[in-house]
């Protein structure tokens, strides 16, 4: 299976230099994270909006700082851990985003169509089930 290669700042494509140079100064160094996922600039550029939304609109530092501890503890993650709320898995970007915009999709379609209720209903069983098979993984 290919592996995704870990960009610096000179081998990085030209669209996600920017940023990565960004994320080097906010950081100190370029986490293997922001270097692979610049493989992918579209992916790195999510990856930094959402956590400007977080900031900006999210939960204070606390809450971020225990959860992405919890994410990096039930990931077996210890640089994430070490780094705090500055290593997000990569594993959450790639469900996350993906995840969000199909949501977004579905959602618009589905407005006005079915009750609020229902939705509320069925997304959360959804969630649940999600839930329980991701961390039947660690039992």
């Amino acid at each position: 299976m290919p592996r995704v290669p870990v960009h610096d700042l000179d081998t990085a494509p030209e669209t996600a230099h920017n940023t990565l140079a960004a994320l080097k100064m906010r950081y100190g160094r370029i986490l293997n994270i922001h270097g692979e996922m610049a493989h992918a600039p579209v992916v790195l550029a999510a990856y930094t909006g959402i956590q400007a939304a977080i900031a900006e609109h999210g939960f204070d530092v606390r809450t971020r700082e225990a959860t992405a501890l919890a994410v990096g503890a039930a990931d077996d993650c210890s640089y994430c851990a070490a780094d705090g709320f500055a290593a997000i898995p990569w594993n959450l970007i790639v469900w996350a985003v993906p995840g969000t915009v199909i949501g977004a999709v579905i959602g618009t379609g589905l407005q006005g169509k079915v009750s609020q209720r229902v939705t509320r209903w069925f997304f959360g069983v959804l969630f649940l089930a999600i839930g329980v098979r991701c961390c039947s993984y660690r039992l």
